[in-house]
């Protein structure tokens, strides 16, 4: 169970890397982008090199070190609830499309996860 559950979370984490990557590209300007997706991925890695520093907390307390990333991934998956929902929409072309993302229909995440029709989806 131990190796299923190492496996699990390898998934989960190589699926960040791919949120990083996605939401990056679609939230940021285009003259931006390429910046905007280096920085955010140096951000990944060097999450991944502190992750490095966390082993030796079992140490103080056994569960300390699954504890602490765990608390992290929660922390990070509320965070990334409130990102926009950009499915359908062009990608910004200036700073003031990308700050307006997600204003126009504040409810459209909402009603999409009941299975509504969204006019945001249609444009």
């Amino acid at each position: 169970i131990q190796t299923f559950f190492y496996l699990f979370g390898k998934l989960l984490a190589g699926l960040c890397f791919g949120m990083c990557y996605l939401y990056t590209s679609e939230l940021y300007p285009t003259p931006l982008r390429g910046t905007a997706v280096g920085s955010c991925s140096t951000m990944a890695r060097v999450g991944g090199i502190i992750a490095l520093c966390i082993a030796p907390l079992g140490y103080i307390w056994k569960p300390l070190p699954m504890t602490v990333m765990g608390s992290v991934a929660i922390i990070a998956g509320i965070f990334a609830m409130a990102f926009p929902e950009t499915t359908g929409r062009k990608l910004p072309e200036t700073m003031t499309e990308a700050m307006n993302i997600g204003k126009a229909y504040p409810c459209e995440l909402r009603s999409a996860s009941l299975g509504q029709n969204n006019k945001a989806y249609h444009e």
